[in-house]
């Protein structure tokens, strides 16, 4: 009896030494996962556990060969000074000045910003990015800087405060930085010390002080803020210039109209409910509800008789008579043309007239012989570039660009984008695609996937350029040159300054001068003071 109850726990010991083998070779689960059903064992004596695979070790070696190593775009400019130059050093030696577009600022006051700086025609840097604007109206006109002074409010807190300056194209003379606002007109600009009191500095385009307001009377009957309030950005005036007059039209309904002698100073209150601007010596006026002309001593030299009456261009205007038709008469006001439906319009040496559906049309030369004629013309347009003034009208399917006596045909829903006496650029934004041709119907390049404007321009050599601006989502702007050639191509906003033969770049991390041929003379980054 005591032999059996011992050689049961034996046989239990060897029963369990059988599989523990087999159990340690079972994976053990993680803890993280669910246990999976456990299979009926039948465990064997002769499953034993496996041996222990040898450790593998494993070396990997990248090959680079066939990749190109990153090189940053290289800046390309020169320096006065490796000073810092925070003002500039008025010379005769600089050339011509340019703007460039520097670093990119954030403050509490303005948010983010650009600062600006100058740089000279061969790309050498003469001032900083230090100004908070810097700009031309024109090419050759005096540059405006500005920059900021900030004395406390009322409460201690800080205000931006703008203050301008004038400096010469060509860095030779420049004023001090104690002006409110700068205001362009036809010969002079006025450089704004107190814009409440019209206390204005009166400088000619060479930089000559012609004379202060102070100095002249009239202007002590001016409204405060006449010529602009620096602290509210709506205007109070219109202004028109031609002629070295300026014709001044207050907002305020109880405020006098008067015209303005820019490079005198004098001011002439007239009696009429609307001023024009000078051209060729006359200026419409209007009174008691019909329009004639005056001199410039301000004598009426043609009865206001006309329901309109536009611009004198070469000794010629087109005004609309009692008789509801539209005319063209001369300074004396003899009658040399006109016509008795619709309206009349003349544009470089050409008049065109049209009904009031826009519908019937005809164009005569300047000797007022028809050189067009359609009756079923729909939806005209006028196109003006410089010299150039092109027709467009739709007639059934199709667009047709009337340029001297050429007729360039293109599909109706195409746009006419820009167009000279050689090329003509038109596309679609529905269809993403732009054309660019001759006027004899030469496609000399041609865009698709394309979202955006072509606009072209002529450089002093003759050569005729196109900037195509995609509104995509990349925005890339490319320079192509009259044969269809890439100049070249920015993530950015391009435009050209004609005097200066030169394409300005204001692209996403750089600012850039490029020239006709493709050279970058100037190359920036913005990327050096980037806000965190």
């Amino acid at each position: 009896m005591n032999r059996k109850r011992r050689a049961v726990p034996a046989l239990l010991i060897i029963t369990l030494a059988l599989l523990l083998p087999a159990c340690a070779a079972q994976e053990k689960p993680s803890a993280a996962s669910p246990l999976p059903a456990s299979p009926s064992p039948s465990p064997s004596p002769s499953v034993v556990a496996p041996a222990p695979s040898p450790k593998v070790t494993y070396f990997v070696r990248p090959d680079y060969a066939h990749l190109t190593p990153y090189e940053p775009e290289k800046e390309v400019y020169t320096r006065l000074s490796e000073e810092f130059m925070p003002e500039l050093v008025p010379s005769d030696d600089y050339g011509p000045l340019l703007p460039y577009v520097g670093s990119l600022v954030a403050t509490e006051i303005w948010g983010e910003f650009y600062k600006y700086g100058l740089v000279t025609r061969e790309g050498m840097i003469v001032t900083d990015a230090v100004y908070i604007g810097a700009y031309q109206r024109k090419d050759s006109s005096p540059i405006i800087l500005t920059k900021s002074a900030e004395p406390p409010g009322e409460n201690g807190e800080l205000k931006p405060v703008m203050r301008y300056a004038l400096c010469a194209p060509d860095g030779s003379w420049i004023t001090p930085f104690i002006y409110e606002d700068v205001q362009y007109f036809d010969k002079v600009i006025l450089l704004m010390r107190d814009s409440e009191t019209n206390d204005i500095d009166v400088l000619d385009y060479d930089g000559n002080l012609l004379y202060n307001t102070k100095t002249k009377p009239d202007f002590a009957k001016l409204p405060p803020d006449t010529f602009g309030d620096p602290d509210n950005p709506e205007p109070v005036a219109d202004f028109y210039t031609g002629d070295g007059f300026v014709a001044v039209i207050p907002w305020d309904s109880d405020s006098s109209k008067f015209y303005f002698n820019e490079l005198i100073g004098a001011v002439t209150f007239l009696d009429f409910e609307e001023l024009g601007p000078f051209s060729e010596g006359l200026a419409a006026v209007k009174k008691d509800g019909k329009w004639g002309y005056i001199n410039t001593s301000f004598e009426i030299v043609l009865e206001p008789a006309y329901k309109y009456a536009g611009d004198f261009t070469d000794g010629r205007a087109v005004v609309g008579l009692p008789t509801r038709e539209s005319a063209v008469i001369d300074r004396s006001g003899n009658i040399l043309f006109k016509t008795k439906y619709g309206k009349l319009s003349y544009d470089n040496g050409r008049f065109a007239v049209c009904n009031d559906d826009l519908k019937l049309l005809t164009i005569y030369d300047e000797n007022f012989q028809q050189v067009f004629h359609s009756k079923d013309a729909e939806d005209l347009k006028v196109i003006n570039r410089g010299d150039v003034t092109a027709y467009v009208y739709v007639r059934g399917q199709e667009k047709h660009v009337l340029l001297g006596n050429a007729t360039v045909t293109i599909p109706k829903e195409y746009h006419v984008y820009w167009v000279n006496d050689r090329f003509i650029a038109y596309g679609s934004q529905t269809l993403g695609k732009a054309v660019i041709a001759t006027l004899d119907g030469r496609v000399i390049a041609e865009r698709t996937d394309f979202n955006g404007d072509v606009s072209g321009y002529t450089a002093n050599d003759g050569r005729v350029f196109f900037i195509c601006e995609n509104y995509g989502s990349r925005g890339n702007t490319t320079v192509l040159d009259e044969t269809g050639k890439e100049l070249f191509s920015e993530i950015g906003y391009v435009w050209f300054l004609p005097n200066h033969d030169l394409f300005a770049v204001n692209a996403r991390d750089h600012f850039a001068y490029i020239d006709t041929d493709g050279n970058y003379i100037f190359r920036k980054s913005h990327l050096d003071s980037v806000p965190d």
